[in-house]
């Protein structure tokens, strides 16, 4: 293989695929990077067997091949050779070598033919979607996953697909974020799959907030989602997501407060909270809603803020972090929070569109 190419064709295109690289290295090959030289581009490919991810950019092709190379050392001495350099690459015995002007690196190769990739996508099934609908799916959703759960299904979000909606939903069991969209899909339905916790970070972190319209293939084990320039591949998780729609709360008890207003007031308290309980109590009456905290130091703080609210006293205890937690996402000047009789939990949604909801299970203090 040898090719030749600028910085600034290669640079972008490293730095979008790098941050799959397995840092743990669990095995040699996933610490490097493949790089496939065609007629007329050069493909990279970087994967940690969960995620992979797969991009391209033009270059001078001599001699067309495959190499692997260690990822970040590679990406290290791109970054910093001068602006406008002229890279040259090739495989000579079993070391890739790596020119501009007055530099020269040997780097250590392993064989491309062992460099994993995904398997082929079973039964597949596309549609189209603008970036910007995908990203709000993803971003309304994804503080909501658990870390490193036990169950392990609660490790990612839940897509369910019909065919004139996309629905995401996740939970770590203390709290749960469900966000939908409408979308007319070339499919009757339903569909259901849980896209992993990296897949859920590493897609957010390519989407883009604009309208270009991107294509989603999902399969029994895999999905891929072709970008402008990247595609992005990645596992899905084998197991049944848990029946969520019993834990969103029947709208008993119901307040619309400003959402503003309240974000800043819980802000405001959560200095003074205790630092790991994180507890905040909540008591509403008369119009009037009330923010409580403490801490271990005997320091507290009260807020009071207006609503709309004349039923009988609410009062009860939230973890603060999930409650500013859903309000950073919501969109709307004014919210609605209803509480549930049987075990407390509350349910905020935007007063205006009901698509997207948050669940908080309360606390004891």
């Amino acid at each position: 293989m040898h090719i030749k190419f600028k910085k600034e064709t290669i640079l972008p295109a490293l730095q979008s695929v790098i941050s799959v690289v397995d840092r743990r290295q669990t095995l040699a090959i996933l610490g490097n990077i493949l790089i496939e030289a065609l007629s007329d581009k050069v493909i990279l490919t970087a994967t940690d067997l969960e995620v992979e991810l797969e991009t391209s950019f033009s270059a001078d092709v001599k001699e067309a091949g495959k190499i692997t190379l260690p990822a970040k050392k590679f990406l290290d001495v791109i970054k910093n050779l001068d602006d406008g350099s002229d890279i040259t690459l090739n495989l000579q015995s079993d070391r890739g070598i790596v020119r501009a002007e007055k530099s020269r690196y040997l780097f250590a190769t392993l064989p491309a033919n062992i460099f994993p990739g995904v398997d082929e996508i079973i039964q597949p099934v596309s549609f189209n979607i603008p970036q910007s609908q995908l990203k709000k799916l993803v971003d309304s959703t994804q503080f909501c996953m658990a870390i490193q759960d036990v169950r392990y299904y609660l490790n990612g979000v839940l897509f369910e697909l019909s065919h004139n909606s996309i629905r995401a939903v996740s939970t770590d069991g203390h709290r749960l974020a469900l966000a939908e969209i409408d979308l007319d899909l070339p499919f009757t339905g339903p569909y259901q799959f849980i896209l992993p916790r990296k897949g859920v970070l590493e897609l957010f972190r390519l989407l883009e907030d604009n309208e270009d319209i991107i294509t989603m293939t999902l399969g029994l084990n895999h999905i891929s989602v072709d970008l402008p320039d990247v595609k992005f591949i990645s596992k899905l998780i084998d197991g049944n997501y848990p029946a969520y729609r019993k834990v969103i709360p029947d709208a008993i008890m119901c307040t619309s407060v400003e959402k503003e207003s309240f974000r800043k007031a819980l802000l405001r308290a959560s200095v003074v909270s205790n630092v790991k309980v994180r507890a905040a109590r909540l008591s509403i009456e008369n119009n009037i809603f009330i923010i409580q905290t403490e801490n271990q130091e005997n320091e507290e703080a009260k807020e009071e803020i207006s609503c709309n609210y004349s039923g009988e006293k609410i009062d009860v205890a939230f973890n603060i972090g999930y409650l500013l937690d859903s309000l950073n996402v919501l969109c709307g000047d004014t919210i609605n929070i209803a509480f549930a009789v049987t075990n407390g939990s509350c349910l905020i949604s935007e007063i205006d569109d009901s698509r997207f909801k948050y669940v908080v299970m309360p606390m004891r203090i």
